[in-house]
């Protein structure tokens, strides 16, 4: 009677001619001994197949292990969002970004309107556009002040200085008066 057994590492192997003991058999003797420790050897024709069955299930482990580990890699090494901020373009002649002008005197309108300012200044706000309608008091343009602030400032302390020379010459004149 043939049996099939396992091996430690769970390997399977055919025991060939064991047979159970009868209850008759009841002297031990060395032939029916050596009889069936021949029985227990182990045959490699089936330990061959069985460890190619293991070889393949090792292989199937060593591919789930890689394929976890890209996985977590892939996720570990994920790119985080990034935030976009979109604009709109547009295109300008080269010409009229790079001109700037620089003038001194009188504004003059193409049509119906002419303009003036007492005091020269770089334009920092034009209020209409050409061809638009406007009434008397609007807004047209504003004229950058810091120039006209710093005369301005100068002036004023100008003022405060003379004011100085005049107190302390009408003060030398009292002294004078008074000897």
């Amino acid at each position: 009677m043939n049996s099939v057994r396992y091996d430690s590492q769970g390997s399977m192997y055919q025991a060939a001619n064991m047979s159970a003991p009868t209850p008759n058999d009841n002297t031990p003797s060395s032939s029916a001994a050596s009889q069936r420790t021949a029985a227990l050897r182990i045959d490699p024709a089936m330990k061959t197949v069985q460890t190619a069955s293991t070889a393949k299930r090792r292989w199937q482990w060593l591919a789930a292990v890689v394929v976890f580990l890209l996985v977590a890699t892939a996720l570990v090494l994920k790119p985080s969002v990034i935030a976009v901020s979109t604009a709109t373009v547009s295109k300008l002649s080269p010409t009229v970004e790079l001109v700037t002008l620089t003038s001194s005197g009188y504004l003059v309108a193409q049509r119906r309107a002419s303009l003036a300012s007492k005091a020269s200044g770089r334009l920092v706000y034009l209020a209409v556009r050409e061809g638009s309608r406007v009434k008397e008091g609007d807004l047209l343009a504003r004229l950058d002040a810091r120039d006209v602030a710093a005369q301005f400032a100068a002036a004023t302390s100008q003022i405060e200085v003379a004011k100085g020379v005049l107190a302390q010459a009408q003060a030398e004149l009292t002294d004078a008066r008074g000897n």
